[in-house]
C-alpha cells in the first residue's frame, strides 16, 4: 500500500533540505531529486522501523500549506527585491495543486498521512 506525503524543499548553502511535515522527518541532496529520493528513503526507513505507537505520535492529522503575505520594510538594500517573490511564483507554477489545503482526505483510494520524524 503506497501512502502519499508532502515535500517541501529547500536550498541551504550548497544542499537542498527536503522536509516531510506530516511526519516531521527530514533529508538532504545535492539536487532537488536527490534531496526529495533521500527523504522518501528516510520516510520508508521510518515506517519500517517506528512502533505503531511512535508512528501514532509523530503522525499528524491535518497539515496545510498556504502562502501568505507580510509587510516588509523597503531598505535601499533590500535583501527581498525579486528573492521571495521569484520563489512563490516557481512554486506555485510547479505545483498544480495551488493554494488547496493539505489534509488526509482519501484521494483515489489512497489515505494522505501526516507527520513524524528527526531533522538534521
Amino acid at each position: 500500500m503506497k501512502q502519499r506525503f508532502t515535500a517541501i524543499i529547500q536550498k541551504e548553502e550548497d544542499m537542498f533540505v527536503a522536509l516531510c511535515p506530516e511526519l516531521d522527518i527530514a533529508s538532504q541532496g545535492h539536487s532537488i531529486e536527490e534531496a526529495k529520493k533521500n527523504l522518501e528513503e528516510a520516510v520508508t526507513l521510518f515506517f519500517e522501523h517506528a512502533s505503531p505507537e511512535e508512528i501514532k505520535e509523530r503522525l499528524k492529522e491535518d497539515i496545510y500549506i498556504s502562502p501568505f503575505e507580510v509587510a516588509v520594510a523597503q531598505t535601499e538594500n533590500s535583501v527581498w527585491e525579486g528573492s521571495l517573490q521569484d520563489t512563490s511564483k516557481i512554486w506555485l507554477q510547479g505545483n498544480k495543486t495551488k493554494r488547496k489545503p493539505y489534509s488526509n482526505a482519501k484521494t483515489n483510494g489512497e489515505k494522505h498521512h501526516n507527520r513524524s520524524s528527526t531533522r538534521p
